[in-house]
Parts: structure tokens; C-alpha cells; sequence
């Protein structure tokens, strides 16, 4: 007997969270080992020195063109009240910068 297919549900849309006003965030560059500029960017609780002495989480996607979003995330805001740091790097797998961007940082280009 035969089961029929069922189409997968769309996953479930949640309205944007919007960031309380005590955090910062900001776009920063980082320099691949080929010397390209990568985007990061960075949340912290307004105030904060970045000194290098918080602790840092780092949430990095970059696969098939497909972008990181920067958006506020409510899970996070435990640790940005305690003093960490995220960071979001836009790798060169995500399509931040467009194709070209992309394409350098795939196959035989990619550098490890």
C-alpha cells in the first residue's frame, strides 16, 4: 500500500524582533587569508569596550550563496546583558557581496 505524499508545511513566520535599546551593533571587517574583506557584525551591550577581555560568541553561514542574516535574536540577549559579545561573520559562501565575492571563495579558490 502506497502512502500518499504530503507537501511540506512553510515553516511558521515570526514578526522581526526589534533590539532594546541597550545594545549596539555595528558592521566590522576582518581580511581573509587572500586579502579579502569579510563583514562581521558585531553586538554588544551599549557601553561595552571592546578590549578583547568579554567573552565572544561567534555564529558563522556561508553555503550556497545563502546569507546571514543580521537580525536581533531574544535567545541572545541573556548573554549581551552578562557582557559577551557576538559576532556574525558574513563568510564568503553567503552572497553579502555579491556573486563575484561568492565565486572566489568556491572550489578551487577556496582557501581553508
Amino acid at each position: 500500500r502506497s502512502l500518499p505524499l504530503l507537501r511540506p508545511a512553510a515553516p511558521p513566520q515570526r514578526p522581526a524582533a526589534t533590539p532594546p535599546p541597550e545594545l549596539h551593533s555595528e558592521v566590522r571587517w576582518a581580511r581573509a587569508a587572500d586579502g579579502a574583506r569579510v563583514p562581521v557584525t558585531v553586538c554588544h551591550a551599549r557601553g561595552l569596550r571592546l578590549t578583547g577581555g568579554a567573552p565572544l560568541l561567534v555564529a558563522v553561514y556561508g553555503a550556497y550563496g545563502a546569507c546571514l542574516h543580521a537580525q536581533h535574536r531574544p535567545e541572545w540577549l541573556p548573554l549581551l546583558r552578562r557582557g559577551w559579545v557576538v559576532a556574525l561573520a558574513h563568510v564568503r559562501g553567503g552572497g553579502e557581496l555579491g556573486q563575484a565575492w561568492h565565486d572566489e571563495g568556491r572550489k578551487r579558490r577556496k582557501r581553508a
